[in-house]
């Protein structure tokens, strides 16, 4: 079952706050009469520690102040903020990566073929038959048909 929400309008709005006022101003009475019901020593004890909220409060407050002192960001490639480089910069790592495998890959590729015509190389130069005789298009013929 869904349910609704209905932005209140500002009459509700005021409506719900003077309710909410008139509630703390029931809680404050009764507090009050009670307090006047307490002896002294829990009287100083609640003192006492309604001082030390006040005091770590304080404490508090002063430390959320120097933790949102602005900060300033120049052009300095060392300033960027980390999301500027998730946003823009993100793909740089993956794309060198690919790069540098796909490079990879292909000297590697290189290098086989290479070596593979190094052996036929070496296995023509060390053939007793002269070098003109394999360049020879029917002697290939003969030598394939096994003749």
């Amino acid at each position: 079952m869904k349910k609704f929400q209905i932005k209140n309008s500002p009459v509700q709005t005021r409506a719900q706050e003077a309710r909410i006022d008139a509630l703390a101003l029931k809680i404050r009475q009764y507090l009050q009469a009670g307090s006047e019901q307490l002896d002294g020593d829990v009287l100083a004890q609640l003192k006492a520690a309604r001082e030390r909220a006040l005091d770590r409060q304080k404490k508090e407050q002063d430390v959320l102040v120097l933790a949102q002192a602005p900060v300033y960001q120049g052009t300095d490639i060392l300033t960027i903020s980390p999301s500027w480089w998730k946003k823009g910069l993100g793909w740089i790592l993956p794309a060198l990566i690919l790069f540098f495998a796909l490079f990879g890959a292909n000297q590697w590729q290189e290098a086989q073929r290479i070596d593979e015509l190094a052996e036929i190389d070496a296995l023509i130069l060390s053939d007793d038959l002269p070098l003109y005789a394999h360049l020879d298009p029917g002697f290939v013929a003969k030598l394939q048909s096994g003749e």
